[in-house]
């Protein structure tokens, strides 16, 4: 099983970043041709390095499809926090965020939660941090640009806990 499991995700990283590769090359020569054929055979090697480091586990996703739901209009209200924070700087009023650690419930998985969180301009996950004992969940800290908890933090069920 994972014999195939690295053979497909080197195959699929070495096509996707081969053609990647073609796309952004103006001259396509042959020899252009066996860089980028070289170059995407590194890359695969580098992503499958990185999944095997992870031991991804499938699971933690009870709160996904709300997460994915409350994300569009995170990304706009954030991006008008972001916006009216910046313009105020330009002004010469001081704005920083603040950092603050959530807790996950149990069943969310911190890697996804991560990642969503981290994709809107408002919050950035800096640490996720293992549980500490049984029925606990990851904490993430996490720094934010507003005080009150995103539409997105509030979709992940997570509880902040400074």
């Amino acid at each position: 099983m994972a014999r195939g499991t690295t053979t497909r995700t080197l195959l699929i990283w070495w096509v996707l970043l081969f053609l990647l590769y073609i796309v952004l090359i103006s001259p396509v020569t042959a020899l252009e041709l066996e860089v980028g054929v070289g170059a995407a055979l590194l890359g695969a090697a580098g992503a499958e390095a990185v999944r095997r480091a992870e031991k991804p586990h499938r699971g933690g996703s009870v709160r996904l499809a709300s997460a994915l739901a409350a994300l569009p209009l995170a990304l706009l209200r954030e991006t008008g926090q972001l916006a009216v924070a910046t313009a105020a700087v330009l002004r010469g009023q001081r704005r920083s965020g603040r950092v603050v650690t959530v807790r996950l419930r149990p069943d969310v998985d911190p890697g996804w939660a991560a990642a969503l969180l981290s994709a809107t301009p408002g919050s950035c996950v800096l640490d996720v941090t293992a549980p500490g004992g049984p029925g606990e969940g990851h904490l993430l800290t996490v720094h934010v640009l507003t005080d009150t908890a995103s539409g997105l933090e509030q979709a992940l069920d997570g509880t902040r806990v400074s």
